[in-house]
C-alpha cells in the first residue's frame, strides 16, 4: 500500500523486482505498459541532473525531463540505454 511504510523500504521493495510503491494503482494502464517496455527500470542506475531552465544542455537520447519553473530535472538509466541497443 503506497504511503504505509517509510521511502527507503518502498524503494527497496521496489528494486527488488516489486511495483513497491511506485503507485501503479494511480497509473494509466499505458504508462504500466511503457514502464514494463523499458525493462522495468528501478532506482539503481538512475541519474538525476538538475539544471536552471536558462541553461539546460539538449536532451540525450532515453533522457525524461520534468520541467518546473527555475529548474529542468534529466533522469536516465545510462545501463538501461546501453542494454537496448
Amino acid at each position: 500500500m503506497a504511503g504505509a511504510c517509510p521511502p527507503s523500504l518502498s524503494i527497496a521493495v521496489a528494486n527488488a523486482g516489486s511495483l513497491g510503491a511506485c503507485g501503479a494503482l494511480l497509473m494509466p494502464p499505458d504508462a504500466i505498459k511503457g514502464w514494463d517496455a523499458c525493462g522495468r527500470p528501478d532506482t539503481t542506475d538512475l541519474r538525476v541532473r538538475a539544471y536552471p531552465v536558462a541553461s539546460s544542455p539538449p536532451v540525450s537520447a532515453g533522457t525524461i525531463v520534468i520541467a518546473k519553473r527555475w529548474h529542468s530535472y534529466h533522469l536516465n538509466w545510462p545501463a538501461q540505454i546501453q542494454t537496448s541497443r
